[in-house]
């Protein structure tokens, strides 16, 4: 993953648009259901005949998100732009951000020497 990172990064500001996007929306709408379809499997294949445990899939489709959204973060502090710095502070002010990624672009945001607004 590393290097991917690292491809990430140097497309610099170019990528900064669709990281935002993934800071804010997550994952694109077809991955998250393709996960939720495996884990459906998964789930069946464990205990056959058995009802899906919702809790359990809503609780690894919010690890899902939240690992997109480290990704991205990830590669808009590693392209340390104003550009990439101000998707930061914007993907923050989102009202669907979770709490724990709120903390997370702080931490960014400080090891690039700022802080949002």
């Amino acid at each position: 993953m590393n290097r991917q990172r690292e491809r990430v990064i140097a497309l610099g500001d170019a990528a900064v648009p669709l990281l935002r996007n993934l800071l804010v929306a997550g994952p694109p709408p077809a991955h998250v259901l393709a996960v939720t379809a495996v884990l459906n499997e998964i789930q069946a294949r464990a205990a056959p005949g058995a009802a899906p445990n919702a809790a359990a899939i809503a609780m690894e489709l919010e690890a899902f998100r939240s690992m997109y959204r480290t990704r991205a973060s990830s590669a808009l502090v590693g392209i340390r732009t104003s550009a990439a710095r101000n998707a930061l502070c914007g993907a923050r002010t989102a009202p669907n951000m979770p709490s724990g990624m709120r903390q997370r672009l702080d931490s960014g945001m400080a090891s690039m020497g700022g802080q949002c607004p």
